[in-house]
């Protein structure tokens, strides 16, 4: 086996829930950029499949890099289930929109020009606080508490300050 496929083994015997999401949003990157091959009419000058490859693979990061984290947290195995579903959720309804509204060809974001549009934004915009929201509950428990290494033993100081500066930036600006 090779290195990237023991990682992954072992990313998703840690978290499958978040290593199965980011696999499935690498595989619509995959699927937006093929679709970018075929010709279609513009959404506000740009191909309307580049939004949801960019989503796709901006998703896909977070949800791996999320698989890696959430498993440190000092956190019941049910309030881990918590987390990941949450984010992994509010992920999905955000490309969903994203992905509806490139095929009805108008933009997704700030479109409120009919019903439908304002509520796809709405729901999109719901679902972007909820992540917010719990994406700062993490970087709380990151930092009030010890992060677990592999096995449970406590992680490298470094590491566990390398994560904390991370969601504070994250939490500070967004990303």
């Amino acid at each position: 086996m090779t290195g990237a496929m023991r990682a992954a083994t072992d990313l998703i015997g840690r978290s499958p829930l978040l290593a199965y999401g980011a696999l499935v949003f690498a595989a619509l990157a995959v699927a937006s950029g093929l679709a970018l091959l075929v010709d279609a009419p513009p959404i506000t000058g740009v191909h309307p499949a580049l939004k949801p490859l960019k989503f796709a693979i901006s998703i896909a990061l977070f949800l791996g890099t999320l698989a890696v984290l959430v498993p440190s947290l000092d956190l019941a195995p049910a309030g881990r289930r918590v987390v990941e579903g949450l984010l992994l959720g509010t992920m999905a309804v955000e490309m969903a929109v994203i992905l509806l509204q490139a095929w009805r060809g108008v933009p997704s974001h700030f479109n409120v020009a009919g019903s439908l549009d304002a509520a796809l934004w709405a729901a999109m915009m719901g679902a972007i606080v909820i992540a917010t929201l719990a994406m700062a509950g993490v970087a709380a428990l990151a930092t009030a508490r010890p992060l677990q290494g592999v096995g449970g033993a406590p992680m490298a100081p470094a590491l566990a300050l390398a994560w904390r500066a991370g969601l504070r930036h994250f939490a500070a600006f967004g990303g």
